[in-house]
């Protein structure tokens, strides 16, 4: 039989090849991959399947070893069992996506490792870290950085440097690692939280500035306990009365609090008599006066507009009582909105409460209302309004 004119059919599938072949070329085109090919340093284009050094919209990866000596990019960073990357001085490398190791990654003293992605991305991997400096530069606050790897906990323990830059985006422990401390930049009694970061604990546990000094830890940006626990100034000595405190810079402070426990070394209030706070707590533990009582308000959100209040579940722990006349406790008044107060405890003395600090004082508004007031057991205690 003869067949009839099958030019039709061959520009229908010649149309349909040039289609898949468009499509496929423009989708590798948005996913370029630079892979080391050759053991040396990380300037050097011809180390790379490229020819050139890595740029910030490149994905990285790297089976062999490379020596960054100078202010280094990528977009994400893929470091196979085979691999390693290593600082060398006082350079950043700077990851735009997600950073997997596998394989080793050593920070020489001075560099810094800086997060700078648009999007949300993540550090994995069961590798080998060490890590000195940090700076978290996300697209925006809620931009994620979620830390699944222990390792990398690890890793910022083994650096034993501690130093961060909080810029702005969340940071999420997201492992079942303790970071040991956290502070700003070149002093162990200073950490500057601010409005455009969130850092977050899902699991594990993050130490805040376990070292430091009166006023110098300050919460303008948001804390969220979903799980994990974090500590603030858990380090001074018993009585030494440096509080964790807020302040109003930039946009409202928050402190958020699912379950899981924040643990204060001494108090938990404002930096200032106009600061005021976004306080959220449906579970979970917020234990204050951990190191001994402090001089001034022990729990304090302030009868501030701007303020809001909500507590519906968890536990508010008051382990000492101050040693002023100023008040324990206060939830807010009448200027704070929303004003929820529907659960929860508020439990005055702790496990390991002093004998000498067990008189509880509570600030009192016309028209607002407190939590169940449960005691714990031990020394006697009193409370007064």
């Amino acid at each position: 039989m003869k067949l009839k004119n099958i030019t039709p059919i061959r520009k229908f599938y010649n149309l349909i090849f040039t289609f898949v072949f468009i499509t496929c070329f423009h989708t590798a085109s948005n996913a370029v991959t630079n892979t080391a090919l050759v053991s040396g340093a990380w300037e050097n284009g011809l180390n790379w399947s490229l020819f050139h050094a890595p740029l910030a919209t490149e994905d990285v990866v790297v089976p062999i070893a490379m020596t960054v000596n100078a202010n280094d990019v990528c977009l994400s960073l893929t470091v196979i069992i085979t691999g390693s990357v290593s600082i060398t001085g006082a350079f950043t490398l700077s990851i735009a996506g997600n950073f997997a190791n596998a394989g080793t990654f050593t920070a020489a003293p001075g560099s810094t490792l800086v997060f700078n992605a648009a999007v949300n991305s993540t550090v994995t991997g069961s590798g080998t870290f060490t890590v000195k400096n940090i700076t978290l530069n996300m697209g925006s606050k809620t931009t994620l950085l979620d830390i699944q790897s222990t390792n990398f906990i690890t890793g910022i323990n083994t650096g034993n440097v501690f130093n961060f830059t909080f810029t702005q985006g969340t940071w999420k422990q997201n492992n079942a690692g303790t970071l040991t401390d956290c502070h700003n930049v070149g002093t162990v009694g200073a950490l500057t939280i601010p409005f455009p970061v969130v850092i977050q604990a899902d699991a594990g546990t993050i130490n805040l500035c376990k070292f430091g000094t009166a006023s110098n830890v300050l919460l303008s940006g948001k804390l969220f306990v979903n799980g994990g626990a974090m500590t603030a100034l858990i380090g001074q000595a018993i009585g030494g009365a440096i509080d964790f405190k807020y302040k109003v810079n930039g946009g409202t402070p928050q402190l958020y609090i699912t379950s899981g426990s924040l643990d204060c070394g001494a108090g938990f209030n404002p930096n200032a008599g106009t600061d005021y706070i976004d306080f959220n707590m449906t579970g979970g533990l917020l234990h204050v006066a951990d190191n001994g009582p402090t001089v001034g308000n022990t729990f304090v959100l302030q009868n501030v507009v701007g303020g809001s209040t909500v507590f519906t579940g968890g536990i508010i722990a008051i382990e000492d009582a101050c040693i002023s006349a100023s008040p324990d406790v206060d939830f807010g008044g009448p200027n704070v909105t929303p004003f929820t107060v529907t659960g929860g405890y508020l439990e005055l003395g702790y496990v390991g409460s002093l004998a000498g600090a067990t008189f509880f004082g509570l600030q009192y508004y016309t028209g607002t209302n407190y939590p169940n007031i449960i005691y714990n057991g031990g020394i006697a205690k009193s409370i007064g309004i």
